[in-house]
């Protein structure tokens, strides 16, 4: 039997590579918040109240998952956001450059409503090092989050670098 969190699931990242654990948690903020974005659309512009209802009851579902499942502790850095999870406990602990990421989370949430800041702040301090990331990368001009796609020559993404400084 299927269990059913309330978080929606993929087999590849945003970087097409497959997933460890079906529930990759950055996608399921940027579906909230995008069901936002759709509520306001649907209650003002279509005045599609139904429409508008099913949209915040879907990003509800998501929240609540992302909540229950995507949280965890991290014996170095406390409670922080997996970036892929099992509906089981299963948490991956780390983050890739693509769009979205763990660090990009404010820049999807404009309202800043999503997201607990203490949980965020703590993943991001994970994230953002060598130790909490094994995509975390130090050159010699600068240090920032990589990909697995990077599989040779430079492991740096400026689109991590962008997210870093967006947030």
């Amino acid at each position: 039997k299927k269990e059913i969190c309330g978080l929606i699931s993929t087999k590849d990242r945003p970087s097409d590579d497959p997933t460890v654990y079906p529930m990759h948690i950055p996608d399921n903020f940027f579906a909230a918040a995008s069901l936002a974005h759709l509520h306001e659309l649907a209650s003002t512009i279509w005045q599609d109240e139904y429409l508008a209802t099913r949209a915040l009851e879907l990003q509800q579902a998501i929240l609540n998952g992302t909540n229950v499942y995507g949280v965890q502790h991290h014996p170095k850095f406390g409670r922080v956001y997996c970036y892929e999870v099992t509906c089981d406990g299963k948490c991956l602990y780390r983050d890739d450059a693509n769009l979205p990421s763990l660090v990009s989370i404010p820049y999807l949430d404009e309202g800043k409503k999503l997201f607990d800041k203490n949980i965020y702040l703590r993943t991001r301090r994970m994230v953002l090092s060598k130790e909490g990331n094994g995509l975390f990368f130090t050159g010699k001009y600068a240090s920032g989050v990589g990909s697995e796609s990077a599989r040779t020559g430079t492991k740096i993404w400026v689109m991590g670098l962008m997210s870093r400084g967006f947030t």
